[in-house]
């Protein structure tokens, strides 16, 4: 917490160093937050963004991670949590999220920092603590009337800040007080110069009377009221009094404030008065006296004095505490002054209680065994005493807990006072503490330096090798953190802004220095500051804003390798005990020091660039041989590789090169990379050896390189690779891996996975004297296409070197870009115009036709044949599909181009047929549909739907002029009639996907739909809203670029769908079921419900492709047409088997008749009228109803177009009293008028080619027009008719007919019929409706 300087310095009486112990590895603190990290109020979850980075965090080489502090706090969800209320919650469900989490998140995210190796360290705040409730405070009212006196002013005890307390007179209830006049007498309580016309602000209400919005109210002098012989001022609830504290002998300002009965609570209120500084500070403004006319007494002794310092209430149920764990108290005396008593913040914690000792000890033991927590920074150490904070680390090592992290934020440069505090927490620490726990302190006085190194330009940047307190020698690096911004840094300018110029400078500083202290790094300099219209974004942020992450990452992993567990360093350019170099002038903008390493270690050498300028220079440096060579390991000198000489008159020195504002660090040892004919690659390639260059004084000619097409068992192999290296002053190759990935062309992706190859030593080139060496492999057989789909491929290839001394990597990458060739396999694409069927127009003249094989498409290509592909892209020039043929893609369909680039055509013979599964996909799909006969009725009439989306019907759709008539209509279920698109009330503007339309056009042509094709499934409403007639008949339509296979097991109709959809042909309906299952692409069809209100999906899956235009015939059947004998149109009725029916009406099996313009021709079951009839079975007792109405008074004809059954099939006309057999003649021509009776056909069947053979135990009868029919076995039989009553109606001998039509009229009823033969008597039922 940020705090000013003044206050009283602790002086440092005892200087306590203490030599840590070596971790077993380097540490690093990053301090996860920020003073306007998003919180969750604003929507964020920090705890969650901290765990989602806790692996990369890690991987970095964090082991601390410093997080804000945890408690709910007074202030709510935009606070930082330096105000704690509940010390316990640290977002418990009760209560719900803090700023930071809740805390589910918190445990997350300490789980994923123990995964990464990462230690929690809280920010603990140990000096205050606020948010509580009202409570009567009597160590406060000692305090200010009794202790607070002139002398103790003197003395330099400070008031205590009445903003944090008020005063309560009491009134009503039993308090005595009620309404009347009261004489309210201030002054100063010490009565000390130093208060003297401070002003002051004072505020009284009640329950009952609060703010009354109303001017202020000032004092008018002389107001001493009746002490000083003065008159007084009056005042009143709810408005604030302004004043001064008199100087003079008298020194009371005195209030006459009137109660009404009407300003309180007669049960039980009081006066709540409260204080305020004004624009002074706080002073010792009291209440000196009170005298009340109605009790006619001095009441000042009923005030009470309260403090929000009630914390028993905690939902957290533990930290509870009251009044006496803060100052001032009863206990023990207080200036309330100073840096640990001066209450800076809120309620001062009293350390020295023990009560509260023992619940702060609490509370960080709980941070460590119930939240993980496993180091602690002390928030604003300088007010609160060090005994506390080495009684704390005794209590936590005595209970078993040595935190490796405890530092103290001590906001001050002064290194005696950083110091200082260390060596005071050590004093009054167990010995066997010192041992397990090391105090450290933020070292604020090197910060200031590197501030001023990065910002200011006319600041000594060598100043900052003596800022330090370990450099100072004041500590042991063990003791101290370093670091270079946080969140206390918010000026715009000055000590406390954050670095506004290349903060990294500072970074390189403290990050290779290993001897200073423990370095620590800022989360937004690490991962960027917030943009300006991000959450979080404040204006004294450094101008640039970009994360420094990489190069923080690269000093840590220097750090980690190199420079952990050196014990010296040398400041070779120090203001004294430096060492020459050829800098000049410029020694004051750099700094450069070497880094001494123990044993096995080598040296290390640090150069940092502060200036504006490239400086180049000859620095001695200590104890290395000439000729050694060092490298600069971060990459940005400009001359990388200097060698130990004598140059420039500097001798045993090394040429520094740095950039402006940059810095480098060289270490003992070199290796490299050959520039010249470094690497190579050989390939297989279709049997054919290729040889790439990697690199040679550039990029070689694998860069770019197309290695063709394959397809299926082609090879594509790596067989071979090399790479050369050289080496010098101790350096080691040690070895390498080459790395490969492929991916699709120009999706590459965010992470690639590489494939390694191990490259092992393959020769010293030119002996071994000479440190050049060849690494690499051969004879091998790498297959490149392993696992890879249809598509054009990326392949990628780097090498990486290793080696020590130093150790590093080197990489053969193409300057960072990788070398990139490419290729295609079982993708091809076009390199001409033309037919797709010729080799000639496509590149590697391989023809795409397999369903692993890819096509794109760039030029004006015709398809004229069946083909199957991958995928289809669509990049230039045009597909064109013609009619009849298909197009199927199994993987994915794109296209770059407008519709107009894909055509599927229709003709005469067929529509083109595109079968693929990818949204979005545009196209142009035309519709061949014949010129309608405007004089005949019917004629040209068809169901339409559209394959595309959001199809308008307009243009072509709706043609105008002369000749260009149309009509077109959409069905209206629910008033079962069809609505003109003509009308625009009706506003038939665009085809709905999923519906179908009924349209016949004046002329002939070929219409066309465009735009994104509908490729997934497609559920539409069903309804049903009345009985009877048409209602339940719903026109959906095909919304596919295919034909739809009705029978597919993806239809799923439930019980109340019909099993049967109808298609419109030739002026009447066509029935689609499992026998002739087809509907057309484009095309619309009848589908009908039980039930309102249903769904149908129309599944992509029930896409096939065919060539019909409209409809398609199957056998399996039994299917009869009627039509006049001069017309086209066409009334089918089909008769079907199904063991699964009844003789009766079946939903899923049977189908309603629907007029056409056609005759109307149709069976019967249960009174319904049936275009499909399914019986459970067809044998030769079969006999069906079929029913006919002609149009006109004219000649028909029946025709039988298919069966399936064996036997003879007979019709049975009973008009004329006739049969015919369809298998001497497959039509029946007759003549009918409109006015017939409809009842006039039955169909029954006997053995082909056997004439009237029935088999004598069968007889068919049945009743219609008045005439009772009989088929019988032709023999001689008599006819006896009974009702049910079994009164005789009818007896009638008949001999040698098969075929009986005997007049007579029946009422409606059941009957039997008796015929007898001989000894046979043959009883039948018989029905008469």
């Amino acid at each position: 917490m940020k705090k000013n300087f003044y206050g009283i310095i602790i002086t440092s009486v005892f200087l306590f160093l203490v030599s840590g112990l070596k971790s077993q590895s380097a540490e690093f603190m990053m301090q996860g937050w920020y003073w306007d990290y998003p919180k969750t109020v604003q929507g964020a979850n920090w705890a969650d963004t901290l765990r989602l980075k806790a692996a990369e965090i890690g991987d970095a080489g964090f082991t601390f991670l410093w997080l804000p502090p945890l408690s709910r706090t007074a202030s709510g969800g935009l606070s930082n949590g330096y105000d704690p209320k509940d010390l316990f919650d640290y977002g418990i469900s009760e209560q719900g999220a803090t700023g930071f989490g809740t805390e589910n998140d918190v445990g997350n995210l300490i789980s994923a920092l123990n995964t990464n190796s990462i230690k929690a360290v809280a920010d603990m705040v140990y000096n205050h603590r606020n948010g509580g409730s009202v409570q009567d405070n009597p160590g406060l009212k000692n305090y200010i009337v009794n202790f607070y006196t002139n002398l103790k002013a003197d003395e330099g005890a400070n008031p205590f800040p009445y903003d944090r307390m008020r005063v309560v007179l009491p009134l009503g209830g039993g308090s005595g007080n009620g309404a009347g006049d009261y004489y309210f007498k201030f002054r100063s309580r010490s009565q000390h110069s130093k208060f003297y016309n401070w002003v002051y602000k004072i505020y009284m209400s009640t329950d009952k009377v609060g703010w009354q919005g109303l001017p202020d109210i000032y004092e008018a002098e002389p107001n001493g009221g009746g002490d000083c012989n003065q008159v007084c001022n009056e005042v009143y609830l709810g408005r604030n009094i302004l004043g001064n504290i008199d100087s003079d002998a008298c020194g009371i300002d005195e209030f006459k404030l009137t109660l009404t009965v009407d300003d309180f609570n007669a049960g039980g209120d009081a006066i709540y008065i409260y204080f305020d500084g004004r624009n002074s500070g706080y002073s010792d403004l009291y209440i000196h006296g009170i005298w009340s006319v109605p009790r006619n007494a001095n009441i000042v002794n009923d005030l009470y004095y309260q403090t929000y310092t009630d914390f028993s209430w905690a939902p957290s149920k533990r930290g509870k505490m009251d009044w006496s764990y803060f100052k001032p108290n009863t206990d023990r005396e207080t200036y309330l002054a100073g840096d640990w008593d001066n209450m800076y913040f809120y309620y001062d914690y009293d350390q020295f209680q023990n009560k509260t000792r023992d619940t702060l000890f609490a509370w960080t033991r709980w941070n460590w065994s119930n939240i993980g927590i496993r180091g602690f920074r002390l928030d604003a150490v300088k007010h609160f005493s060090p005994e506390f904070v080495g009684d704390l680390l005794d209590n936590l090592y005595e209970n078993g807990m040595s935190p490796t992290m405890v530092v103290g934020e001590w906001y001050s440069t002064n290194v005696d006072e950083l110091a200082g505090w260390v060596n005071s927490v050590y004093y009054h620490m167990n010995e066997a503490t010192k041992e397990a726990i090391k105090p450290r302190i933020f070292d604020f006085s090197l910060r200031e330096a590197l501030r001023r190194a990065c910002d200011d330009n006319n600041y000594d940047v060598r100043n900052v090798f003596n800022a330090g307190i370990v450099d100072q020698n004041k500590l042991y690096g063990s003791n101290v953190v370093t670091f270079v911004n946080n969140h206390d840094f918010r000026d715009q300018s000055g000590f406390a802004s954050l670095i506004q110029n290349d903060a990294i400078l500072a970074y390189a500083y403290i990050l290779t220095n290993n001897q200073i202290g423990l370095p620590t790094v800022f989360y937004p300099d690490y991962f960027g500051y917030p943009s300006d219209a991000e959450t979080g974004y404040q204006s004294y942020h450094p101008t640039n804003k970009g994360s420094l992450k990489n190069q923080i990452n690269k000093l840590m992993s220097i750090h980690n390798q190199y420079i952990y567990g050196a014990n010296s360093r040398i400041y070779l350019n120090n203001f004294t005990g430096g060492r020459p170099n050829s800098l000049g002038g410029n020694n004051n903008s750099a700094l450069v020091y070497q880094i001494k390493g123990t044993t096995g270690n080598r040296d290390i050498v640090v150069a940092i660039n502060f200036s504006d300028s490239q400086i180049g220079f000859s620095q001695e440096i200590d104890g290395v041989a000439m000729g050694t060579q060092f490298e600069d390991l971060t990459g940005n000198a400009i001359y990388k590789t200097p060698e130990v000489e004598n140059a420039n008159g500097i001798n045993n020195s090394i040429w520094i090169s740095l950039p402006a504002r940059s810095y480098a660090v060289y270490r003992v040892g070199s290796w490299g990379l050959w520039n010249a004919q470094r690497s190579y690659a050989g390939f297989n390639v279709k049997g054919n050896s290729v040889s790439r260059t990697f690199w040679d004084e550039g990029t070689g000619n694998i860069q770019g390189y197309d290695f063709g097409t394959f397809i299926g068992s082609d090879i594509f192999q790596l067989t071979s690779y090399d790479i050369k290296t050289w080496k010098k002053s101790g350096a080691d190759v040690t070895g390498g891996n080459l790395f490969y990935t492929i991916y699709p062309k120009g999706q590459r992706p965010q992470s690639p996975v590489f494939i390694s190859k191990t490259l092992n030593w393959m020769e010293d080139i030119g002996g071994q004297a000479t440190g050049d060496q060849k690494w690499g492999f051969s004879g091998q057989s790498i297959n490149l296409l392993n696992g890879l789909t249809s598509g054009e491929y990326t392949i990628e290839f780097y090498a990486q070197m290793d080696g020590t001394n130093p150790n590093k990597s080197e990489y053969d990458s193409n300057n960072g870009l990788n070398y990139k060739a490419y290729f295609r396999y079982n993708y091809v694409r076009s390199f001409a115009d033309g037919n797709w069927s010729s080799s000639a127009i496509w590149l590697d003249q391989i023809i795409p036709d397999s369903s692993v094989v890819s096509a794109e498409i760039n030029h004006n290509i015709n398809l004229t044949e069946d083909i199957s592909v991958n995928d289809l892209l669509l990049f230039g020039g045009s597909l064109t599909v013609a009619p009849a043929k298909s197009l199927t893609v199994f993987g994915t369909s794109s296209s770059a181009l407008d519709e107009a680039a894909l055509l599927l055509q229709s003709n005469e013979f067929g529509t083109a047929s595109l079968l693929h599964n990818t949204s979005g996909l545009n196209a142009t799909v035309q519709r061949y549909i014949p010129a309608a006969d405007w004089d005949e009725p019917g004629d040209g009439w068809h169901f339409v739907a559209s394959p595309v989306i959001g199809q308008p019907i307009d243009g072509v759709w709706t043609p105008t002029g002369q000749g260009n008539d149309y009509d077109f209509y959409q069905w209206n279920e629910t008033n079962v009639t069809w609505l003109n698109q003509k009308e625009n009330a009706n506003q038939i503007v665009e085809f709905e996907t999923g519906r179908g339309y009924f349209a016949a056009y004046q002329q002939l042509s070929t219409k066309a739909f465009a735009g994104p094709l509908q490729v997934t499934a497609v559920t539409v409403n069903l309804t049903k809203t009345g009985a009877g007639g048409y209602y339940g008949w719903n026109l959906l339509g095909n919304p596919f670029t295919t034909a739809l296979d009705w029978s597919h097991s993806s239809w799923e109709r439930n019980v109340e769908i019909g099993g049967i959809a109808k298609i419109w042909s030739n002026g009447a309906y066509i029935d689609i079921d499992e026998s002739e299952p087809v509907i057309p692409s484009a095309n619309g069809f009848f589908v009908f419900t039980n039930a309102d209100d249903t769904e149908l999906t129309i599944p992509a899956g029930a896409r096939i492709h065919s060539n019909q235009n409209w409809y398609k015939l199957a056998g399996n059947r039994v299917l009869l047409t009627a039509r006049h004998e001069s017309s086209d149109m066409v009334q089918r009725t089909v008769i079907k088997e199904n063991p699964n029916a009844t003789d009766g009406f079946d939903l899923k099996f049977d189908s309603r008749f629907m007029a056409g313009y056609a005759p109307m021709f149709y069976s019967m079951a249960d009174d319904e009228k049936l275009s499909t009839n399914t019986l459970p079975k067809l044998n030769h007792q079969t006999a069906i109803p079929l029913q006919f109405i002609a149009n006109k008074d004219a000649t028909y004809e029946i025709e039988l177009v298919e069966t399936f059954y064996e036997k003879e099939a007979i019709l049975i006309d009973l008009k004329l009293n006739l049969e015919h057999k369809f298998s001497v003649n497959p039509v029946y021509s007759f003549s009918a008028s409109p006015y017939d009776d409809p009842e006039r056909f039955i169909l029954y069947f006997g053995s082909l080619g056997i004439e009237n053979q029935y088999d004598n135990e069968s007889v068919w009868a049945w009743y219609s027009d008045d005439q009772l029919f009989l088929i019988t076995d032709g023999t001689w039989h008599l006819v006896n008719v009974f009702d049910i009553q079994g009164r005789s109606l009818l007896t009638k001998a008949i001999m040698g007919e098969s075929f009986v039509a005997l007049p007579f009229r029946f009422a409606p009823g059941l009957y039997v019929l008796q015929l007898s033969s001989g000894h046979m008597v043959k009883p039948v039922k018989l029905l008469v409706r």
